[in-house]
């Protein structure tokens, strides 16, 4: 990457155009004026196969390996220092795509969280990782690309931007990948939860991948992917909990109470099915039991009651 740092910006500029255009596929006079453009400069062919390894376009790659000349008629059309060119490219790309031999194993780290735990950590690239209760996720740092698995619970994470090394995370068989953006990322019992609260992410894995800008969430199943664009508010309180806030805007009861019970080692039981259709709106503390109760009493007429089990049971308040 530093060699092609040392290169002239415009050199470096014309190169990482010519890699995009390669990578979608080259259009009318495009292949013509490549050629013209790496005759003009060994430098030219230097930057453009480096940055193509180093941002992992195999398909600019192989389109490259394409316009080498097979045979002796095409290199006819070219001037001499153009086929020299190339042919010293062809060289270059062969071994770019050979097996790389075996380097250093990544380096890796293992963070966790504990039940109503909440943990920020700061990464070696300038990435900034916010863990929630019950949380577990392993971060691996190779030369060309970051990864984070999410073995359990929920993460935030605001990725420094790297564009020679992307950033994955990587979540019950899906891969979420980003240069410069933050999002969040959870594991529920059936699926992977998404919210992007800026830049975009790319998921990749069951299906074709798709692309969510911020403000968008998603909830990827085993077969498909469910995109929402996140209304005003929702955003906050999907997020709230990085500030050890729950944030209810009409959710029912049953699905507050299980929300709530993620970060403190209680368990409810309701009643009756209609209870549990009650829509609830406030904002808590995480791990705050007895405020949530005495919300539920004075705002909802919920009233509660210890079990010989150790659950809460809320039943409707008699007057």
């Amino acid at each position: 990457m530093a060699e092609v740092h040392r290169l002239p910006s415009r050199i470096a500029a014309e190169a990482a155009d010519w890699v995009v255009k390669l990578d979608r596929g080259l259009r009318g006079d495009e292949r013509a004026r490549l050629e013209t453009w790496l005759a003009a400069d060994p430098r030219h062919a230097a930057a453009l196969l480096r940055l193509a390894a180093l941002w992992d376009r195999l398909d600019a790659l192989q389109s490259l390996a394409e316009l080498l000349p097979p045979g002796g008629a095409r290199r006819n059309r070219l001037p001499a220092f153009a086929a020299l060119l190339l042919a010293g490219l062809a060289a270059t790309l062969l071994a770019l795509l050979a097996p790389a031999p075996p380097g250093p194993p990544p380096a890796e780290w293992h963070y966790q969280t504990a039940l109503g735990e909440r943990k920020e950590i700061a990464l070696p690239d300038g990435s900034h990782l916010t863990l929630n209760t019950a949380s577990r996720v392993r971060v691996r740092f190779a030369p060309r690309l970051r990864e984070i698995d999410l073995e359990a619970g929920e993460l935030f994470l605001h990725v420094a931007r790297d564009p020679a090394r992307p950033l994955e995370v990587r979540a019950a068989g899906r891969a979420i990948r980003a240069l410069g953006t933050a999002f969040a990322v959870a594991l529920r019992e059936d699926r992977v939860e998404l919210v992007v609260a800026e830049g975009r992410v790319r998921v990749e894995g069951a299906g074709p991948p798709r692309a969510l800008a911020a403000g968008e969430a998603a909830r990827l199943g085993v077969r498909a992917v469910r995109v929402e664009s996140l209304a005003d508010g929702e955003l906050e309180a999907r997020l709230a909990w990085r500030e050890g806030r729950l944030i209810f805007r009409g959710e029912p009861l049953g699905e507050a109470i299980r929300q709530v019970e993620r970060y403190a080692p209680v368990r409810f039981a309701i009643a009756d099915p209609e209870l549990a259709a009650v829509r609830v709106a406030g904002l808590f503390r995480t791990g705050d039991v007895a405020g949530l109760l005495a919300a539920l009493e004075a705002n909802f007429a919920i009233a509660h009651r210890r079990l010989a089990d150790g659950r809460i049971l809320l039943s409707r308040k008699r007057s």
